[in-house]
């Protein structure tokens, strides 16, 4: 019972954790700098009732998961303006493990959608 305890409040401190691990210190109240967002295959949104637009989920809170993919879809362009990342194949829990492995270089060649040249050095300031 106790380790059920101890590691159910692991992995959701773990998962908590890896959602912002990204947030940018120049707009920590930007939406779409707080958190990335996880799409396509491997991000597991299937599963986990859409979590992986996790900007979406904050930037329109009541929105129901079942439409935050389509949201996401309708209006990818407005997030790559505003700076936010986003990650395809991957979800959360493979982001935080790629990057404590010190594998970041690999998740942004296998994972990373967007126009950032610099984005290694983004992420690492982040």
């Amino acid at each position: 019972m106790i380790g059920t305890y101890i590691m159910t409040t692991f992995l959701l401190m773990y998962g908590n954790f890896t959602q912002h691990m990204f947030v940018n210190p120049d707009k920590p109240d930007c939406n779409y700098n707080l958190t990335v967002n996880c799409i396509g295959k491997g991000s597991n949104n299937d599963i986990v009732f859409n979590d992986g637009y996790h900007i979406i989920h904050h930037e329109q809170s009541k929105l129901p998961w079942t439409s935050l993919a389509d949201e996401f879809g309708n209006n990818w362009e407005e997030h790559m303006e505003k700076g936010a990342i986003v990650f395809r194949g991957i979800d959360f829990m493979g982001i935080g493990f790629m990057c404590f492995t010190g594998r970041m270089e690999q998740l942004v060649k296998d994972h990373y959608v967007g126009y950032d040249d610099n984005i290694i050095e983004t992420l690492k300031k982040r």
